[in-house]
């Protein structure tokens, strides 16, 4: 087989992949293009009223929009006295784009995906292995995202509520997942890498937090996905989704190579052999299994009825 015929091979191979970065690209261009001392969209009202599943940080300069969950806290601990009203519409738009696409938004447009992706391909480039968590880990991972998604939306409702008496509480633990994210030093590092922010210091919280997602990430493929709460709230629409992850379990040869190349460990792509939808909380869509599987349809990423795209042979 010559050059060409192994590129052709490898375009074909990894389709879905050179796809979904370059969206990733595309996308965290679009949302942080001023880091890059580009076009800003800058901060029209309306703008902080879209909430997409993932967009934008909110420690960004002149970022379009934020992520939903910067405004979701704010609102919650804001909205005793209009009795949440003011929340309702927002989230009910959130909560369709999320059925709309899964929690595809995380693996095909999340900014802070993209740059775990980078530090994937350093480590590969390097030539050094992932680090492959046991499944108690990868079980108390997934599970820890949820908590923190419960403790991060109920501080942000108890600081709003007068009778509890939490106001002299809210200038330490407003916005309270915003003070442990490591979307926030990450941001404001890059910020000043790229001379849009001065050089001051980061708290101790901050600065521990970045160490830790760039230590883990490196070492654990996706690992802030597996604790993000982002993830977590949209993991609970992800089972009807109108993109889902199909299985023809009479095509399956339990070859594994599923699960193997699965950033997320999802379990259920190999073990599930009855169902056909095996979309799940932890799937985020990427697709990986899908075009390393060796069997022609054994695999699909579907929109409601239609194929998007199919595993095929490899050569």
């Amino acid at each position: 087989m010559g050059i060409g015929d192994r590129f052709k091979d490898w375009i074909i191979r990894k389709r879905i992949s050179i796809i979904r970065r370059s969206v990733l690209v595309l996308i965290f261009v679009l949302l942080n293009s001023m880091l890059f001392g580009m076009f800003s969209f800058g901060r029209h009202p309306l703008l902080r009223y879209i909430l997409l599943p993932n967009a934008s940080c909110r420690y960004i300069d002149n970022a379009p929009t934020y992520c939903y969950y910067y405004p979701l806290q704010q609102w919650l601990q804001g909205g005793y006295s209009t009795g949440y009203v003011d929340i309702i519409i927002p989230v009910l738009i959130l909560i369709i784009l999320i059925i709309l696409f899964g929690r595809a938004w995380c693996s095909w447009a999340c900014p802070f995906g993209m740059i775990q992706e980078g530090l994937m391909w350093l480590r590969q480039t390097l030539g050094i292995p992932h680090i492959q968590p046991g499944e108690r880990w990868v079980t108390l991972m997934d599970q820890i995202k949820y908590g923190v998604l419960l403790m991060t939306l109920l501080t942000a409702f108890a600081l709003g509520i007068p009778a509890l008496a939490l106001g002299r509480f809210a200038d330490t633990f407003s916005l309270p997942f915003c003070q442990i994210c490591p979307a926030k030093p990450t941001f404001t590092f890059l910020q000043v890498l790229s001379g849009i922010k001065p050089t001051t210091p980061t708290a101790y919280l901050a600065l521990a937090m970045f160490i830790f997602f760039l230590i883990g990430s490196f070492f654990i493929r996706m690992f802030w996905c597996r604790l993000c709460p982002m993830g977590a709230f949209m993991g609970l629409w992800n089972r009807i989704s109108t993109v889902w992850l199909r299985k023809d379990p009479e095509k399956c040869t339990k070859c594994r190579i599923c699960l193997r190349v699965c950033p997320q460990d999802y379990a259920p792509v190999y073990e599930e052999m009855e169902k056909q939808n095996i979309t799940g909380a932890e799937c985020t869509l990427c697709g990986r299994c899908v075009e390393a599987c060796p069997e022609k349809g054994a695999l699909s990423l579907q929109a409601l009825k239609w194929t998007i795209t199919e595993s095929k042979p490899r050569k």
